[in-house]
């Protein structure tokens, strides 16, 4: 499961529609090739370059080289208007306090349902930060199978979690959230269920993986509730401009998908 993850990641990435060009470099022949041809499917100029055989100053030279004529290619390219609906955003707080809950998660909750009506397609997550309030996203899935699905996935991350003997306290919450006025992980997920607004939730997503339909609205994806990880997964799934409400300041940005604090 972790080595398809990877790929997943890997793949996801290259794929994301903020990528212009690809240039994956790897050291096995067939597993970099895998990465490649996965990403390819968009249409995008991809290329792929193994160190195997070659050495890693001949794979530089060659990398290097196709780089520069991609780059070259993409400074060719022009900007064009978008609808807001052909938009996939993605939404994940950070550093959390009193604040977050009453006045960052509920205005971008508003923003989530603004946009999933103009047809735009929304991720959350962060699965264990739902802890005491997953009844809640559970009774807001659009069908008996979503939710099946949601709480597999919600109950699966939970069970990682005690099955590791890990001891949540003061991780949820963190030492900040309680130092900004949160007192248990239930308030804590309040506050970020507000921010996923009032719509159905139409699927349920492993990490990094993009709705197989095309179908558009909100969705849940598996996720962690560490920040870098949350929004390279999202970005992954093809999340292309990330909504971050923080309370007491959260640094994270991410190369591929702007990160709006």
């Amino acid at each position: 499961d972790d080595l398809e993850l990877h790929f997943r990641t890997l793949i996801g990435l290259g794929s994301n529609p903020n990528v212009a060009a690809v240039v994956v470099v790897g050291i096995e022949d067939k597993w970099t090739t895998r990465i490649g041809e996965g990403i390819a499917p968009t249409g995008k100029p991809v290329a792929a370059f193994s160190i195997e055989g070659k050495g890693d100053l001949e794979t530089v030279r060659q990398a290097s080289a196709q780089a520069k004529e991609f780059v070259q290619r993409a400074s060719e390219s022009r900007r064009e208007p978008v609808e807001l609906g052909e938009l996939v955003i993605s939404i994940k707080c950070g550093e959390s306090d009193t604040t977050t809950g009453l006045g960052s998660c509920p205005t971008v909750g508003v923003v989530v349902d603004d946009v999933v009506d103009a047809g735009a397609s929304v991720y959350f997550g962060e699965t264990s930060e739902l802890t005491g309030g997953e009844h809640l996203i559970a009774e807001r899935c659009a069908t008996p199978e979503v939710r099946r699905r949601f709480l597999d996935l919600y109950r699966g991350y939970v069970a990682e979690i005690e099955a590791s003997g890990a001891d949540l306290l003061g991780s949820q919450p963190t030492e900040g959230n309680i130092a900004g006025g949160l007192s248990t992980i239930e308030e804590k997920a309040l506050g970020n269920i507000e921010k996923t607004g009032t719509k159905p939730i139409i699927g349920a997503l492993a990490a990094a993986q993009a709705p197989e339909n095309g179908a558009r609205g909100l969705y849940f994806m598996d996720s962690s509730s560490a920040a870098a990880e949350h929004i390279t997964l999202m970005a992954a799934g093809g999340a292309v401009l990330h909504l971050f409400p923080t309370g007491q300041g959260n640094v994270i940005g991410n190369p591929i998908e702007p990160v709006v604090k």
